[in-house]
């Protein structure tokens, strides 16, 4: 049995895409709609509240226009009646204060429009005793600049055509009086006509009542979704407008009136019936009236919900059809697949090595599936045609890779044959401590290096780098070798034998390959070494813990020209001295970012490193190079040798300690 058959797997996908196709349709169908209806409803109670808003705004404005025009039909009937008392006084030709008087008590004790008249003197005191004492004197009266009358009584101070001021008197708060004032500039007076505006204030308090009255019946007729309602309330906690059927909470308006005084115009509260309620309000600061509308977040929300309800049904009960109908085309889609399974399941029974039958069930497939099941069911029969030729050249194919592999393994144990690999090579030789490395970028390389006794006292020392990598530059390295060995033999200068060496290479050198060669012979007993440089990297010498390298260069390099003169180099090693030998495969090693490991890295090492043993020292080289190039692959052989002289004593003087710690 299938832990998961093609069935479930297409099934699975199936039901997969269906739900990629309709999750995103619903989502946002559902999102947008959603948030269209919330955003309606929004607007809905957005609406409601500016209608409460321009309600409200509108009767109080006619409440204002009333109050306005009622004030200045009560101003323009005082500036008539001083302007009247003025033309009185001016028709007299030589008026003195007591007729002048005389007629203003006259005016006052006729009037019948509650309007009392005063004549004050350039000093602001009244010239006419008051019939009771709410007429007050010129500097207990202010002007809407709060400037005492008295100050601006003097003529040049008065407003030629009157001035306006209502006050309160001191003796009684509760009553507001509108005076008009005059100059009388012929008599340096002044003329004041008061009246009382208790009755205006008192219409304006019957007409702000009737506004409330309205106000109460406009908003009970204001649907606010199905439970909410809309409330009017003071600063004081007095509910004028309330069209909800339960109690307005003090905590609310006390909550309201401080998120107003912080400039926010929306807030939610928890009703323990109705959940979240959302309340939306708003200062009428003429009347400082408090208006709110307040409704169930849920209702608000109720017809978004219910059009995405509907849509989630209409959504699944398409999928559940789509999924029926699939699933019948995928069975019959499955049934060709299962033969096919069938034969797939009998080709490891089946010889390849001769001719088999044709399958009698998979033939008839091609004819009855015109269509990719009939497509893979011919590359079935090509399959089990074309297997056995594939199977037989595999084989040849491998037989002769495994030929080639084992010949490059026993070409890469002569190379190695070639080279010294024992360490120390010279066990009874205290003299120096030597060891080379060498490791190829393939399964062989042209790196070399070589070290030998020429007689009892001089060693030769070479290193070098074949041009190429691989089994041309193997067989190459293996011939200079060859020809560096029997020419050092010949008792020849460094210089002189890289003279032969190089010309012998030259000769039948159709692939025109060469050698960076560094030859050297060092005198144990001296410390003497001359050596000749054929283009390679200069040697490092390493002296009570610095480096250096040997500067010059002997010819180009070996194997490149014929007959090229190639000069003698030489240099004194001290006891304690090391000599360092390698190729460019060490600096020019490469990491991700295709950076070199370089001299300076090389040479740090060399110096930090100094007084290790000259195996370690190569060790530590090879690791460093390792990490800085990573999984980098190796792109060239790496090679080193590392000699340290510890002088002729050490032979002459057996008791002298010049064993190397290891």
């Amino acid at each position: 049995m299938y832990r998961f058959s093609i069935r479930a797997k297409l099934t699975a996908l199936l039901i997969f895409f269906l739900l990629i196709s309709a999750s995103p349709i619903l989502y946002f169908s559902q999102k947008d709609v959603g948030q269209a209806m919330t955003q309606s409803e929004e607007r809905s109670l957005a609406n409601i509240f500016q209608l409460v808003e321009l309600n409200i705004a509108s009767s109080y404005s006619q409440l204002l226009s009333n109050k306005y025009e009622s004030v200045k039909a009560r101003k323009t009937q005082l500036r008539q009646e001083a302007d009247r008392l003025h033309i009185f006084f001016s028709h007299i030709k030589n008026p003195t204060p007591s007729e002048c008087v005389a007629i203003v008590n006259k005016l006052n004790a006729t009037s019948n429009d509650a309007i009392e008249f005063q004549l004050y003197d350039a000093h602001g005191n009244s010239m006419v005793t008051p019939s009771h004492s709410a007429i007050p004197t010129l500097s207990e009266i202010k002007n809407p600049r709060n400037r005492s009358l008295q100050q601006i009584t003097h003529p040049d101070e008065v407003n030629p055509n009157g001035e306006f001021v209502v006050f309160t008197p001191k003796h009684d708060p509760e009553e507001t009086k509108l005076a008009y004032f005059k100059p009388y500039r012929k008599k340096q007076w002044t003329i004041a006509a008061f009246t009382p505006l208790s009755d205006i204030e008192a219409t304006a308090e019957r007409r702000k009542k009737k506004l409330t009255e309205s106000l109460d019946k406009a908003f009970a007729n204001m649907n606010v979704f199905n439970s909410g309602y809309i409330a009017l309330f003071e600063e004081d906690f007095t509910v004028l407008v309330n069209s909800g059927t339960e109690t307005l909470s003090t905590a609310l308006m006390q909550r309201i009136i401080t998120a107003s005084k912080k400039g926010q115009k929306t807030l939610t509260s928890t009703h323990r019936q109705k959940g979240v309620m959302e309340h939306r309000f708003f200062l009428f600061r003429p009347l400082r009236w408090y208006v709110m509308v307040s409704a169930p977040v849920s209702e608000i929300l109720k017809p978004a919900e219910d059009i995405q309800r509907r849509m989630l049904i209409v959504v699944i009960s398409v999928f559940f059809c789509c999924l029926l109908v699939s699933m019948t085309l995928i069975e019959h889609t499955l049934h060709p697949i299962r033969t096919l399974t069938r034969f797939a399941r009998r080709l490891p029974e089946k010889d390849f090595s001769t001719p088999h039958e044709n399958d009698t069930e998979l033939s008839s497939l091609p004819t009855t599936q015109n269509d990719e099941i009939g497509d893979l069911a011919r590359s079935y029969e090509f399959m089990c045609h074309e297997l056995k030729a594939n199977i037989q050249n595999l084989m040849d194919a491998t037989a002769a890779k495994e030929r080639i592999q084992g010949e490059l393994n026993v070409g890469k144990e002569i190379q190695e044959g070639i080279l010294p690999k024992e360490f120390p090579p010279f066990p009874d030789r205290n003299e120096f401590v030597l060891h080379a490395f060498l490791e190829p970028a393939k399964e062989i390389g042209g790196d070399l290096y070589d070290f030998f006794f020429l007689d009892e006292d001089r060693l030769c020392l070479v290193l070098g780098d074949v041009s190429g990598k691989g089994v041309p530059a193997a067989i190459f390295m293996a011939v200079a070798v060859t020809i560096i060995r029997s020419t050092m033999q010949e008792g020849l200068p460094a210089h002189s034998a890289m003279d032969k060496i190089n010309n012998a290479l030259t000769r039948n050198n159709p692939t025109s390959m060469f050698v960076s060669l560094f030859i050297g012979v060092l005198n144990t007993k001296t410390g003497q070494l001359n050596y000749a440089n054929g283009g390679h990297n200069p040697p490092v010498i390493i002296r009570n813990g610095a480096t250096k390298e040997l500067s010059g260069i002997s010819g180009l390099v070996v194997g490149g020209m014929e007959n090229i003169p190639y000069a003698p180099l030489s240099i004194t090693l001290q006891k304690g001295d090391a000599l360092f030998l390698y190729t460019d495969g060490i600096t020019e090693a490469l990491n991700k970012q295709q950076e070199l490991f370089g001299a300076d890295r090389l040479f740090t090492l060399l110096e930090t490193y100094a007084d290790h043993p000259v195996e370690q020292i190569l060790t530590e080289i090879r690791e460093h190079v390792s990490t800085f190039s990573g999984d980098e692959p190796q792109s060239d052989d790496l090679t080193m040798l590392l000699l340290r002289y510890q002088g002729h004593q050490c032979m002459s003087s057996p008791a002298y300690n010049c064993v190397e710690n290891s």
